[in-house]
């Protein structure tokens, strides 16, 4: 969270709007590679930089969980043989992308870090404010679901609010100036939208 937030101080809002934000180059070992094989936390970390401020960059093959390690080997060949690709990443980076051209506080909202939890692995970023608000909420613990309130300072969300989660339905409510209750699972994160939104 002092990393992403120290980009955030760093740079004219308009600077961050367009600079490109990628997990992986023909300069880099492949994402996978560095994650160790391990697509849940590859998905978090897509969920983070498909709503993070700037332009999102997929670098041929991540998007079918292709890896390799340090350069040469991160620019193999693509496999054309779809037998080879992992189909529920691809999926899974295709609804992001949907999900930031349908929502336009993913483009162009202010982000501000809502929440930092380094011992339980939470974080949470809001883009946008009012009734254009987005919370994305990660849990990147590997075998604990949690059960937390994200403070809501700066995004002007009314009170009584409701969001709702994106990716499973569940419905939570905007007191005092928190975002009451959010439940998350183990190695997962989500989006939650203003209601009218959804």
């Amino acid at each position: 969270a002092h990393r992403l937030q120290s980009l955030l101080d760093a740079y004219r809002p308009e600077v961050l709007l367009c600079q490109l934000n990628v997990l992986g180059s023909h300069d880099t070992p492949r994402v996978l590679t560095l994650a160790r094989g391990d697509v849940e936390k590859v998905k978090l970390l897509w969920l983070l930089v498909m709503t993070w401020p700037g332009a999102p960059c997929i670098y041929y093959g991540d998007e079918i969980g292709m890896a390799g390690g340090p350069d040469p080997d991160c620019r193999r060949c693509f496999p054309w043989d779809e037998q080879e690709w992992n189909r529920d990443l691809r999926e899974y980076l295709k609804g992001l992308i949907a999900l930031r051209k349908r929502l336009p506080a993913l483009r162009r909202g202010a982000t501000r870090i809502l929440l930092s939890h380094p011992r339980h692995n939470l974080l949470a970023h809001g883009r946008g404010q009012g009734s254009e608000a987005v919370v994305v909420a990660l849990n990147g613990c590997d075998d604990l679901a949690w059960t937390f309130d994200i403070p809501l300072d700066g995004m002007e969300v009314p009170p009584g609010s409701t969001l709702l989660d994106l990716f499973r339905g569940n419905r939570y409510f905007v007191r005092n100036g928190r975002l009451e209750g959010v439940w998350l699972p183990p190695r997962s994160g989500t989006v939650l939208v203003v209601l009218d939104q959804a």
